[in-house]
């Protein structure tokens, strides 16, 4: 009996962390399949509605540390980014290491699931301990000579917390298969192991979705004909930009086109900044969501949209996967726009490997040029459409290495 260990960021109701997660152990398949997670309660929800078919046990990882700062609930995103030192014992010993032997020695091998989390983001104040909840069950696996694969993950930028990342993976080098969905990833990841085995270069976790993930959706009625509008902006960026928003929301109108505006996650991951749209807008239409965004519902209100404005990484994968145009506004963190731009040329680069003057056509790094670009959304759209094509040979080829990946494991 094949029992394979999970772990990875899907404690967290963000859409992408938690989506990409079910799709791995669903195309793994496991005999038995054992989720280490920060986030107990939410990972049962996330059992019950789409993988009760499968055999799964949850095993809490509990933090030993002391809480962590939470975001400031203000206008603005206030993220403390503070460098991490840690050593690798301290790491394990953050948490409930003792109660996790069981559990690790049963596993066969451990899956790191895909996402953004191996960086400096997630080592600012509010994020630390959840990461160390993960780094923790990977540096036990690998104790406890697990080979561990990673799927579709990002690595880097690593500012002031390369040190810290180097020790924990040159710690597990020679029992790990390294992965990434995008070329920087691996350049970074060499960087700071060494040396490092061969990455295997691989598509979004959520690319190529399994069929058992998508249940039939109940009670959701779509408009005739609408653009889908996903923000995570803050409050203060959104009062800056409302007048861009309004002419936004008037120029589809006036084009017969309604918006729908589609939050990604709770709080201030989306559903916030829809109840200040609702608030400020007139005729926008809300996407109501309870707990976390169903992978379902966001499928299917993307795949049957006009187009796709997003500010979400994850946003513009499902838009590409369903062939529906899309255009994203890449943010800036910490002075610097490569985190987002590297994930968005990864799942381009299955397209066209070359680039050819495609970025203008798929995201901008300027906020009001985002909105104003409404006006050229049938230009952008004929030109995305002449991307994907009909047969596309480097998708098939993605499509190929992620397969063979998964049968390693």
């Amino acid at each position: 009996m094949s029992v394979i260990g999970f772990v990875g960021p899907f404690g967290d109701s963000n859409f992408g962390d938690y989506a990409m997660a079910v799709n791995d152990i669903l195309d793994i398949a496991a005999d038995k399949s054992i989720l280490f997670t920060y986030n107990e309660d939410f990972t049962d929800v996330l059992v019950k509605k789409y993988l009760n078919n499968l055999f799964v046990k949850i095993v809490p990882v509990v933090s030993l540390l002391q809480n962590q700062q939470q975001l400031t609930k203000s206008k603005t995103f206030q993220v403390n980014y503070q460098a991490v030192n840690e050593d690798i014992e301290d790491v394990i010993s953050s948490v409930n290491s003792d109660n996790l032997q069981r559990d690790i020695e049963e596993i066969d091998k451990l899956v790191v699931t895909g996402g953004g989390f191996l960086n400096f983001l997630w080592c600012s104040a509010h994020r630390k301990k959840r990461v160390f909840q993960i780094l923790s069950v990977i540096l036990l696996a690998a104790k406890n000579y697990k080979p561990v694969y990673f799927m579709g993950n990002t690595y880097g930028p690593w500012y002031d917390c390369g040190a810290f990342f180097g020790k924990i993976f040159n710690e597990i080098n020679s029992l790990t298969h390294f992965a990434a969905r995008d070329k920087i990833s691996i350049i970074y990841l060499k960087d700071i192991v060494n040396p490092v085995n061969e990455v295997k270069l691989i598509p979004d976790d959520l690319y190529f979705v399994n069929q058992a993930f998508n249940k039939p959706v109940d009670n959701l009625k779509l408009l005739d004909k609408y653009v889908v509008l996903e923000l995570y902006l803050s409050i203060e960026q959104l009062e800056s930009q409302e007048n861009n928003i309004k002419a936004f929301v008037n120029y589809f109108n006036l084009s017969g086109i309604e918006v729908v505006f589609l939050p990604f996650d709770v709080q201030y991951g989306g559903q916030i900044q829809g109840e200040w749209l609702k608030d400020h807008i007139n005729n926008i239409n809300i996407i109501s969501i309870d707990r976390y965004l169903p992978f379902e519902v966001c499928n299917e209100v993307i795949k049957n949209a006009e187009f796709v404005f997003c500010n979400r990484y994850h946003a513009l994968v499902m838009a590409v996967r369903n062939r529906v145009p899309c255009y994203m506004y890449a943010r800036t963190i910490r002075d610097d726009k490569t985190y987002y731009i590297n994930k968005i040329n990864g799942i381009l680069d299955l397209f066209d490997d070359k680039g050819n003057n495609r970025d203008k056509y798929f995201f901008t790094s300027d906020l009001t040029e985002f909105f104003v670009t409404c006006k050229i959304y049938k230009e952008i759209s004929a030109f995305q459409l002449s991307v994907y094509g009909s047969d596309n040979k480097q998708e098939k080829i993605m499509y190929s290495t992620r397969q063979n990946y998964l049968k390693q494991i």
